[in-house]
Order: C-alpha cells, then sequence, then structure tokens
C-alpha cells in the first residue's frame, strides 16, 4: 500500500504498511467514522444527473441514454462498495434509513 501513497504523492506515514491493515483502517472508518451530510447528497445528485461534457463529436440526444446508464452505474459502484446497513455513526446522526429512494432505485443507505 506505501507503494500505491508515494506514486500518489503521500508519505509512508500516511498509509498503512500492508492490505490487511489497510482493509482494517477501512473497515473502522466505515463503521465509526462515515457519515451522510451535505457533501455526500451533493455528490450522489451529481453522479445521479450527469453532465454532457464539452465536446462536439457527441450530440446532446446520443448522450441523454449513455448519461442515463453511466448514472446507474457510477452510484451502483459507489454505493456498492458500502455496507449494506448504515454505520453506527451514521445512525446515530440520525443519517439515511436504508432506502434506496434517494439513490435512483439503487440498493444500499444513500437515501437520506
Amino acid at each position: 500500500m506505501r507503494d500505491v501513497g508515494r506514486v500518489r504523492g503521500l508519505s509512508e506515514r500516511q498509509l498503512p504498511p500492508d492490505w490487511a491493515s489497510f482493509r482494517a483502517d477501512c473497515d473502522t472508518v466505515v463503521a465509526e467514522r462515515l457519515e451522510h451530510n451535505d457533501a455526500v447528497g451533493d455528490v450522489l445528485a451529481e453522479l445521479a444527473r450527469l453532465q454532457k461534457p464539452p465536446v462536439w463529436w457527441i450530440p446532446a440526444l446520443l448522450w441523454r441514454p449513455c448519461a442515463a446508464l453511466a448514472a446507474h452505474y457510477a452510484l451502483l459502484v459507489t454505493i456498492g462498495v458500502l455496507p449494506p446497513r448504515p454505520p453506527r455513526a451514521v445512525r446515530a446522526r440520525g443519517g439515511p434509513t436504508g432506502s434506496s429512494a434517494g439513490c435512483g432505485g439503487s440498493p444500499g443507505w444513500c437515501a437520506a
């Protein structure tokens, strides 16, 4: 993991020494520190309605169906890496309840 950190410009102390340590740190963050806040809501909203890139070679009529499909998979991947139930920290802060209403129908706990 530290090799990856060096490539990304991080110092050795900013990342765990191996994959097992990384997973343990990640699990702790998800279980105890992850929270639903305005920034999370903004990111999910942007993923749900992807904007057409400023290029001339993608016509708007082609972009709309592609964007809908891309948005669906962007939300699915973003939310799909999270646990099926909201972490303790999210529940304690009155965050998402497990409904998929705010995720464009995607499973998970992203709905507020």
